[in-house]
Formats: C-alpha cells, sequence, structure tokens
C-alpha cells in the first residue's frame, strides 16, 4: 500500500506492542513527508506512559521544526486534531500488550471520531517488529483488530532473517502492509514494502 500517494489531509497513527519502533518510525515518515513530498506535518503524542516518549517525538520535532503537542485529557484527540491545520498529523500511541484490556479500550475510545470526515482522514498502521515470533503476532492481532488498523508496517528488518511473524500478522489480518524500516537513519532507513 502506497499511503504517501494520498493527496487529501491524513491523520497517521501508529500502534502496536511496546519496543516496535513506532516513534522512531512516526519521525522517518514525517521527515519524508516533509523533506522529500514538501507536505506540512505536525506531531502528536497519546502516550503518557512511557517514560521520556513526548521527550524523544519532540526532539525530533525540533530537528524538523515542525508542532509537537501532547493532547490534552480535557479534549479527546478528535477535537485537537481539529485545531491543527498540517497536511498530515502523526500521532505516537503508548505501546500495548495484547492482555492489556484496559489500555486497548483507552486507545480504542480515543481513535473514535464521531465526524464523518475527521473519520475518513485517520489512517492507523499496526506496527510490529519483524522478527516477532510468529504465535505473538497472531494473538496481537487478535487483540488489535478491535482498533481497525487499514494497514501493516514491520520494524526493525534489519536485526533480524526470521521473517515468519510478519508472515503470520499478514496472514491473520489480510491488511496491506504499507512500509518498512530498517535501522535509526532518519529518514533514510524506511522504505516502501514490495513484493
Amino acid at each position: 500500500a502506497n499511503v504517501f500517494k494520498k493527496p487529501e489531509k491524513r491523520i497517521v497513527v501508529l500502534g502496536g506492542p511496546t519496543g516496535a519502533g513506532k516513534t522512531t518510525t512516526l519521525a522517518k515518515l514525517a521527515a519524508y513527508e516533509k523533506l522529500k513530498l514538501k507536505r506540512s506535518v505536525s506531531f502528536l503524542t497519546l502516550d503518557d506512559f512511557k517514560i521520556g516518549a513526548p521527550d524523544q517525538l519532540a526532539h525530533y520535532a525540533r530537528i524538523l521544526e515542525v508542532p509537537f503537542s501532547k493532547v490534552r485529557t480535557d479534549i479527546g484527540l478528535e477535537e485537537h486534531c481539529k485545531l491543527i491545520s498540517a497536511d498530515t498529523i502523526f500521532v505516537d500511541t503508548f505501546g500495548l500488550s495484547p492482555r492489556d484490556t484496559e489500555r486497548l479500550q483507552a486507545l480504542k475510545k480515543a481513535l473514535h471520531f464521531s465526524d464523518p470526515l475527521m473519520a475518513a482522514r485517520l489512517e492507523i498502521h499496526w506496527v510490529l517488529p519483524d522478527g516477532i515470533p510468529s504465535k505473538d503476532a497472531f494473538d496481537g492481532w487478535r487483540a488489535y483488530q478491535d482498533l481497525k488498523p487499514k494497514y501493516l508496517a514491520f520494524t526493525k528488518w534489519d536485526e533480524t532473517e526470521n521473517w515468519g511473524g510478519m508472515l503470520s500478522a499478514i496472514l491473520a489480518s489480510r491488511k496491506p502492509v504499507s512500509f518498512i524500516s530498517h535501522g535509526q537513519s532518519v529518514p533514510d532507513d524506511l522504505s516502501m514494502f514490495s513484493k
């Protein structure tokens, strides 16, 4: 799925397990859109669980010279997104364990947009490390499918030659794969997924 070909405004959300590389991948995507596609971008974070996560994204925002904010508790994600005029809003989320039903429900609630125009802009990617065990990928999909991700994305391609978990996730979800991340360099270590 070549998500970069979409001309309309987008709200790109990366969700997935803790340690999957969501924040770094978000920075790569934003840098690519700003520097290569000349689109305006903005960062939002929902992650107030992991120590230092907002600081990491704020650091990337300073480097890219783009707006960054944390979603406030008094207004929801949808209302916050309505206040941002960027072509693409990149939303970082907290890491999820498939067994943590409370956090899964909190994220599901945050991603439930009531305005159909705003909901149409929402683009959820389920992010997994490439070397994830097949059973974990399958169990994770069963838990995360309530979030209604449109795409799969894989990270840490450079750290493994075991692609069984990736294949399991693709077969279990039947979702198109948008991109793979294969290193720490922002924005270079990001590629469109292809056959």
